[in-house]
């Protein structure tokens, strides 16, 4: 609408004002859900019919007259109007278009309003059909740590119909949460619940078109046992030389999907403990078992040693845990007047000793010969490789040599770690456990 304002003065000095509205043509969209360029997917619809409503406003200060209102184009476009002439002053409609495609392509279209006086273009949009025929893309981050990943499902090309569904079709040692949902993406989070397994998982994703997309997967565990430990319980120890420096070889037995290989000696401390770098690298093939050399340099005078060689994959560790005992070694002789003499040799009388568990790997029991200075109470801890206590026992121990015999049957296959403990001396072993 237009506005003057005009005021008139005679030559005595009296004045006139007033105001002048002139009507314009205040007809227009105040409401319009689409962009210019549409494209829309023409495999989804089943009539392939889009429909978009518009709100006609008279947004002025007088009534207007509806002479005409129609949409310029081919047979494809269809307009429905309500039977108005005019419109009142902050009075609207509703008018729908519809657009309708025998096959895909580009279409134009232009919604024209025909006054007493003027015309006016509401609406110009074209419309582009096309057909869905890309079926749902995934893509995957693994975390640093090999265990946690974010798995994106997306459908987001030109005439995308959207996500129908995504569904599971197989988890193993998987868990699954959905991050975020909308009609053309979702995320979810991939955690392995073992890193001690492998793990894998199959998911599938739907969209409107009915075209599917299959993504899997397989995050690597670490699938390391070991077996046949060396009995490093010396039952010789003779004064003569100054160190006791012994070899031997541990079965490394690969349960997973992926082959491991070993590098380089992986010993915690470095220090009594070693792995000739000759046999390295050892390739454990998945399914199958390596053999891993171990040697044992002894300091006299040093009843108890212990270290541990670490696997690692990702930031997944597994130790297995070597240990020697010096036990006691008796002696016999006799003077030059033939008077027969006993004695001992004792490194550390206050300490336990401690054989090898065997059998090991064992189904039922395993067994432990404990050589205690004393009569004592000790603990026996069996812990999975998380850490969680599956045996713990208190059991009395008398001096010299006890056989502790170990249930294991109903233990879930696996390596284990065996401790016991007395007072504060701890000693530490592993174990595998048989199906």
């Amino acid at each position: 609408d237009g506005v003057a304002n005009y005021k008139v003065v005679d030559s005595d000095g009296l004045s006139f004002r007033d105001t002048i509205l002139i009507p314009g043509f205040t007809l227009g969209l105040v409401q319009n859900p689409s962009p210019e360029f549409l494209e829309v997917d023409f495999s989804t619809s089943i009539d392939r019919t889009w429909c978009f409503e518009y709100v006609l406003e008279n947004y002025g200060q007088f009534v207007q007259s509806i002479e005409e209102l129609s949409i310029s184009a081919d047979d494809q476009f269809t307009i429905d109007v309500p039977d108005v002439t005019t419109l009142a002053p902050g009075e609207s409609i509703t008018i729908t278009v519809c657009f309708e495609a025998e096959e895909p392509g580009l279409y134009a279209a232009e919604l024209v309003l025909v006054g007493p006086c003027l015309n006016r273009d509401l609406v110009q949009f074209e419309i582009e059909s096309g057909i869905d025929d890309t079926p749902p893309q995934f893509e995957q981050i693994l975390d640093s740590c090999g265990v946690l990943a974010e798995i994106f499902v997306s459908e987001d090309h030109r005439f995308s119909s959207g996500l129908r569904s995504v569904q599971i079709e197989e988890l193993n040692n998987i868990s699954v949460q959905v991050l975020s949902e909308s009609p053309e993406n979702m995320s979810f989070s991939i955690a392995v619940d073992d890193p001690y397994q492998d793990a894998w998982f199959t998911l599938r994703a739907v969209d409107s078109a009915g075209l599917s997309q299959e993504y899997s997967d397989t995050i690597p565990g670490l699938t390391l046992l070991a077996s046949n430990f060396p009995d490093w319980t010396v039952e010789e120890y003779r004064p003569a030389p100054s160190q006791l420096f012994i070899c031997d070889t541990v079965t490394i037995a690969n349960y997973g999907l992926f082959n491991y290989t070993i590098t380089a000696s992986n010993f915690a401390n470095n220090g009594v403990f070693s792995a000739p770098p000759r046999q390295f690298p050892i390739v454990v093939p998945a399914g199958e078992s390596a053999e891993l050399v171990v040697c044992l340099q002894h300091p006299r005078g040093q009843e108890f040693v212990e270290d541990a060689f670490v696997f690692q994959r990702g930031c997944t560790q597994r130790e297995l845990i070597f240990t020697s005992a010096l036990p006691v070694e008796s002696l016999r002789g006799e003077t030059r007047c033939r008077v027969v003499l006993t004695g001992e040799f004792v490194h550390n009388t206050e300490s336990l000793v401690l054989s090898a568990p065997y059998p090991n790997p064992a189904a039922n029991d395993v067994v432990v010969d404990v050589k205690s200075p004393e009569s004592a109470l000790i603990a026996l801890v069996v812990s999975d490789a998380n850490g969680r206590t599956r045996i713990a026992e208190q059991l009395q121990v008398h001096k010299g040599k006890n056989t502790i015999t170990t249930d294991v049957s109903d233990l879930q296959a696996g390596a284990y770690t065996l401790l016991i403990q007395r007072g504060g001396e701890i000693h530490r072993t592993q174990i595998v456990v048989l199906p």
